[in-house]
């Protein structure tokens, strides 16, 4: 009996330091995602054009680069540089304000949304590899 408690014991002291090791890599992996969205967030240096996307939250404060040709071709581009866990949040918020009602779509490379609302129709596209939120907004 002794021996299947000493067993037992040593499974729970396992346990217990697969767990902390667990810990120690979630820790890790929580502070290079911080990491790389202070870097991206460095890149960004444009207002949010809130006038101009009437209808669609803020994804952040700054972006890298807006161009809005709602005279010419009728639509604005908007890129942003973020975090994979800042561009699904924000794909979420979509869903939740039923601009996009279905959510994102993923494949190996791109997690993307499609939607729309009062006067606009919307496309998001997250590059993973590059760590850039494409957002097309067209003018209705």
């Amino acid at each position: 009996m002794s021996d299947s408690i000493t067993m037992e014991k040593e499974y729970q002291q396992a346990m217990e330091k697969i767990n902390e090791l667990l810990k120690e890599q979630e820790t890790k992996q929580k502070s290079e995602e911080e990491k790389i969205a202070e870097k991206y967030a460095e890149m960004n240096q444009t207002p949010w054009p809130e006038e101009a996307l009437a209808g669609i939250p803020k994804a952040c404060d700054l972006v890298y680069e807006f161009y809005d040709w709602k005279d010419e071709d009728g639509y604005a581009s908007i890129k942003v540089f973020m975090s994979q866990s800042e561009a699904e949040a924000y794909f979420a918020k979509l869903k939740d304000l039923v601009i996009s009602p279905d959510g994102a779509r993923r494949d190996n490379e791109l997690i993307w949304v499609k939607g729309a609302g009062d006067g606009f129709t919307l496309s998001c596209t997250y590059d993973t590899h590059m760590n850039i939120l494409s957002i097309t907004y067209y003018y209705q």
